[in-house]
């Protein structure tokens, strides 16, 4: 269609596939390269694209994308997966913002996947562009009990943005506005031919890395992780009768980035800013309720791999809060470091981990605030020439008001270590860092209780405005 077509640009180099319509289209010999024609004949340097010339069986194969706005087809992401030659995806306006990829096909918010995956042996580079609107389905229910247990929900899947398994770099890339999915529901348990009952099954994790989970090796230049959310953890399912409802799910890790256990990532110049990870999911329904669930931990960055970054600007990222019914409250606002990190130049500032959950009706003590409002760390941690400033672990939650005699419930406990969180079996080396204006969380509230009942105690308060060491060495 005219109306979708780009102007004609200058021919391009050997080597390169020039998109020239703003549809996802796969029509072939219709005269236009679509984005995802460009991939899949990047995928294939050895097979003739009538449509998009210029994929290379050898070197680089460059995607040029002209400015403007690229819908996907509903829930299709775009995969690279091929081994041997190196993608380049590249936005050409000089300003991301201008080239934009979009995980939704335009119609409508449910119509809408992942953005980008990496498979293993892949070597892309992406630069100039936005990746924004992503989202990754949300995990299975559990199956029904009928005469038995309630069955396990599934996690939801990983990376709303981007998916990397393979070796992948961004350069002047912002990745905003992507969602990660939430856990599945745990099933409800089942009563068998006997009178038999059954517990509920548990939820699945929300999905991990909002904008990006890396399980390859990924470097970041100068680029912008903003505005992306992981999904909460699914809700434990229904008990039959006097059987325990099944535990809800933690909420997903890792609001702007996850970094899994075999990742390796670099960031230089880059900010991530204004992620969030998932609230906990609740505990299943029944007169044994469910543990309700922790939120996520790290709001801005979560790693279990290695990090390096340096001259980064990690600031008002949020960690997941707890679920009702005394669910703990998710611990490093900008950062959860569980492998290792190494952190110059850097500013953590504004972040927050999460509160924990109000206490229920029939768990009514208030959950535990999540501690590290700017980093927890329980790997191995270096950090050199850093500005820690005004982040707050997170509050415990209120106990539950009663009537009619029966006791309230206690407040939670706040959470510690306003700026970092170190525990066991964690160790971290501090230089020269700047530490300022950081604060503990606040003690939950107890309950109020008329009717004769004992009014619940405020939580215990929480030390470490700057640093807690909860037994790891420094």
């Amino acid at each position: 269609m005219a109306c979708c077509a780009l102007a004609a640009a200058v021919p391009p180099a050997r080597g390169a596939i020039t998109v020239n319509t703003f549809q996802d289209e796969v029509v072939p010999h219709d005269g236009t390269c679509s984005l995802r024609e460009a991939v899949a004949a990047a995928n294939q340097p050895g097979t003739f694209s009538p449509d998009c010339p210029g994929a290379q069986s050898g070197g680089t194969t460059t995607i040029v994308l002209p400015a403007g706005a690229y819908h996907l087809a509903a829930r299709e992401q775009l995969s690279i997966t091929v081994a041997g030659v190196h993608v380049a995806l590249e936005g050409t306006s000089g300003d991301p913002s201008l080239t934009t990829i979009y995980g939704d096909d335009g119609t409508g918010p449910t119509e809408r996947g992942r953005v980008l995956a990496i498979a293993p042996g892949a070597s892309v580079a992406v630069s100039g562009l936005t990746v924004r609107g992503g989202y990754t389905a949300d995990g299975a229910p559990g199956a029904a009990g009928g005469t038995g247990p309630g069955g396990a929900g599934e996690p939801a899947q990983q990376g709303g943005g981007i998916y990397n398994a393979g070796t992948l770099t961004l350069s002047d890339v912002v990745v905003s506005d992507n969602h990660t999915g939430i856990g599945g529901a745990g099933g409800a348990g089942g009563t068998g031919p006997n009178l038999e009952f059954f517990p509920g099954g548990a939820g699945g994790a929300g999905g991990a890395g909002g904008g990006i989970y890396n399980a390859g090796a990924l470097t970041l230049l100068d680029c912008s992780l903003e505005g992306n959310e992981t999904g909460a953890g699914g809700e434990g399912g229904a008990g039959a009768l006097f059987e325990p409802g099944g535990a809800g799910a933690q909420g997903g890790a890792g609001g702007g980035l996850d970094n899994g256990p075999t990742g390796h990532v670099s960031l230089t110049g880059t900010v991530v800013a204004g992620d969030h990870a998932g609230a906990g999911g609740p505990g299943g329904v029944s007169f044994v309720p469910g543990a309700p669930g922790q939120g996520g931990n790290g709001g801005g960055i979560s790693s279990e791999g290695s990090v390096s970054a340096q001259a980064v600007a990690i600031t008002h990222n949020s960690a997941g809060p707890g679920a009702g019914g005394g669910g703990l409250g998710g611990v490093g606002g900008g950062i959860d470091n569980m492998g290792q990190l190494a952190l110059s130049a850097a500013t953590i500032a504004g972040n927050a981990a999460g509160g924990g959950g109000e206490g229920g009706a029939l768990a009514p003590r208030g959950g535990q605030g999540g501690s590290g409002g700017g980093i927890s760390d329980s790997g191995v941690a270096t950090l050199s020439d850093d500005t820690l400033d005004e982040n707050s672990a997170g509050g415990g939650g209120g106990g539950e008001s009663t009537s009619g005699g029966a006791n309230a419930g206690n407040g939670g406990g706040a959470g510690g270590g306003g700026a970092i969180e170190y525990g066991t079996p964690g160790s971290m080396s501090l230089t020269a860092l700047t530490i300022a204006f950081n604060a503990v969380g606040r003690p939950g509230g107890g309950g109020q209780a008329s009717g004769g009942g004992s009014p619940g105690a405020a939580g215990a308060g929480a030390v470490g405005g700057a640093i807690e060491d909860a037994g790891a060495s420094l």
